[in-house]
């Protein structure tokens, strides 16, 4: 009922394999076997087998950031997070998922977001335009604001939704694949293409998954192209409508899971940063990054991605570069919370302060 045979197949296939255990960034940094894919595998096998699932199940199914190391490293090709989405969804079926998840979805339905919502203006801007600059839920204000004098910079006629909808990839994550899931994000769809651009240029790694990969499979469609900030920003830097100045500095950068796995997109934001400081890669990077624990996590276990951030950052200071540069927003926000002493920037500030 709640799980795919494909999905089946991988829980049996998962249920005794070791071989992503040492990926995992949160078994790693909990180093408890409930948060690896193999025990999460064995226990809905004990589910299909007639074992009913306890509170503690379903907690550990919440306790994944859905960051995709494991899929990156499987070599027979099995997507743990898909069947762990569906176990969400029978978890919410049977009464056990874990009260504070609840609550989040219910603040998703009353106010739109699972965040404190953000009505931004920036004057001068107009009501409509062919290229809508989409921020997402956790985009802070100077985030947004580098990013729209960026475009402005480069002369790009834009424009803004002052009151965005939630992408509502959280509450498909949390809820799996359940109606509810489908309708918000059916009306994001339909606020989105209200606003009548013809390309969206996403902020959020996460709302561009959800733009890009997910939408589709709700029967939600988006009537313009969506393209990522780092590929639209790297474009502007090939085309010469933005022009930095290299300077001496060593920068390390974290990949967002989402953008470098989920999305495959990688070297866009090494184009920006080649062009305005020397790039230390850490070991894990590209589709091999570590992730830093995630928004939706972080919200339900705000412990636990305290452990992954600071294991992160050890991982950045490690290549002794003077800054670690993000191109996520929840990324920057969580790094920001652990920040050790070492600078932090966004991709967006970091061209911002290379220009002119």
């Amino acid at each position: 009922m709640y799980f795919s045979a494909e999905e089946n197949k991988q829980i049996e296939g998962c249920r005794f394999c070791f071989m992503c255990r040492h990926i995992c960034p949160i078994g790693n940094v909990t180093g408890r076997e409930a948060n690896n894919p193999r025990a999460r595998a064995l226990a809905l096998s004990m589910v299909n087998r007639g074992t009913e699932m306890t509170p503690d199940m379903a907690e550990a199914m919440y306790e994944c950031a859905l960051c995709g190391g494991c899929t990156n490293s499987c070599a027979v090709g099995f997507d743990p997070p898909a069947f762990i989405r569906s176990a969400r969804l029978m978890s919410q079926d049977a009464g056990q998922a874990p009260a504070k998840i609840n609550q989040l979805i219910k603040k998703i339905d009353q106010t739109g977001s699972p965040y404190e919502k953000k009505n931004r203006s920036f004057p001068g801007l107009p009501a409509k335009a062919d290229i809508l600059l989409f921020f997402g839920c956790h985009t802070d204000d100077a985030t947004a604001a580098a990013a729209v004098t960026l475009l402005r910079k480069a002369g790009v006629d834009f424009t803004v939704m002052a009151d965005e909808p939630c992408c509502g990839i959280y509450k498909a994550d949390w809820m799996g694949r359940a109606e509810e899931a489908r309708q918000t994000i059916l009306a994001a769809a339909g606020r989105i293409n209200a606003a009548g651009a013809r390309t969206i240029v996403s902020v959020c790694p996460s709302c561009t998954k959800a733009f890009v990969r997910e939408y589709k499979t709700w029967g939600a469609a988006l009537d313009a192209r969506v393209v990522t900030l780092t590929a639209f920003l790297a474009d502007l830097i090939r085309a010469g409508k933005l022009q930095p100045k290299k300077s001496d500095r060593t920068v390390t950068f974290h990949d967002p899971c989402r953008l470098a796995r989920d999305l495959e997109e990688t070297e866009a934001a090494r184009t920006i940063i080649g062009a305005c400081a020397n790039l230390k890669e850490m070991f894990r990077h590209g589709k091999d990054t570590v992730c830093c624990g995630g928004g939706a996590l972080a919200l339900f276990r705000p412990d636990i991605v305290e452990l992954t951030t600071r294991e992160r950052w050890r991982q950045a200071e490690s290549t002794g570069a003077a800054a670690l540069v993000t191109a996520c927003p929840t990324c920057h926000d969580l790094m920001g919370q652990t920040r050790p002493d070492m600078a932090l920037t966004g991709i967006e500030q970091l061209l911002l302060d290379s220009l002119d």
